[in-house]
């Protein structure tokens, strides 16, 4: 990626090895950008650090979301390819980096800045959030980072999207495994579609 965004995400406490990761990507050249309410190891690398007030990460979404629109840095051929709903969806995230700028307590041209680097066409761009953490949390961050990446066209491109992290190394194998009816089923037709490695419980007991 050419661009790495953290947020709600402590990585070098949480997941090391991935922060280790990061930490090169951000000495080899890429863009870092870490929004967080409390100073972390990572920020040090950042190339920009967003000091925001805790529970107003959504709002800052929000905010880059509504200037992108503003100054045309959308990719409308992917809005009206993949997206419906776009003209509520606008009205939804109708606030002035200004109003953001008071609430969150970062800097209006900070704001700006972040919008015109994640919208840049000719970058990569990845998202990294911790699902289990608390601490930075606000409702609707993560909508708020998928309506970014289907906005600015990087829904389905190599080298972008969204990682979600997660506290202990099954969680989400857990997860999938209550939430997804065929995470224990084999099937002749499931080994032809590329699901290997699942049995049945009868095939288990």
């Amino acid at each position: 990626a050419d661009v790495i965004v953290l947020l709600n995400s402590n990585v070098t406490g949480e997941n090391p090895v991935l922060g280790f990761n990061i930490k090169r990507a951000a000495r080899k050249g890429a863009t870092l950008l870490s929004v967080s309410s409390t100073e972390l190891e990572i920020n040090a690398f950042a190339t920009m650090w967003f000091h925001t007030r805790r529970g107003t990460n959504t709002l800052l979404m929000n905010a880059v979301a509504s200037h992108i629109l503003e100054q045309g840095l959308f990719d409308e051929e992917q809005v009206i390819k993949h997206t419906t709903g776009f003209e509520e969806f606008k009205k939804t995230v109708a606030i002035s980096p200004a109003e953001a700028a008071e609430a969150s307590g970062i800097d209006q041209r900070d704001i700006e800045r972040f919008a015109e680097i994640v919208s840049d066409p000719e970058k990569n761009v990845v998202y990294v959030y911790h699902g289990d953490s608390v601490l930075e949390k606000s409702h609707g961050d993560l909508q708020a980072i998928g309506n970014l990446l289907l906005l600015t066209g990087k829904i389905g491109r190599d080298y972008n999207g969204i990682l979600i992290t997660r506290e202990h190394s099954n969680s989400q194998g857990h997860r999938d495994l209550g939430g997804n009816p065929r995470a224990l089923e084999y099937t002749s037709s499931s080994a032809s579609d590329g699901v290997l490695g699942e049995k049945s419980l009868s095939e288990l007991r």
